[in-house]
């Protein structure tokens, strides 16, 4: 992704962000909800593991750290 610095006619300076950067937010906030979600569900179905939240810290960190970045 590259972010272009342009100009309008009178100076005043903006940034061109690609559309595609809108895609990744909703993905993002997609993965909000089914993070959400799957807790719900465990807790739900009274299912736990250390496996299962070892894997969902993971997903956590892949959704929310390494995806905005």
């Amino acid at each position: 992704m590259v972010l272009r610095f342009c100009y309008t006619a009178d100076g005043t300076q903006f940034i061109d962000i690609p559309e595609r950067i809108w895609i990744a937010s909703l993905f993002i906030g997609l993965a909000g909800l089914v993070d959400f979600l799957d807790g719900f569900v465990a807790r739900l179905f009274k299912a736990s593991s250390a496996l299962g939240a070892q894997l969902d810290s993971l997903a956590d960190g892949v959704s929310f750290g390494v995806a905005p970045a």
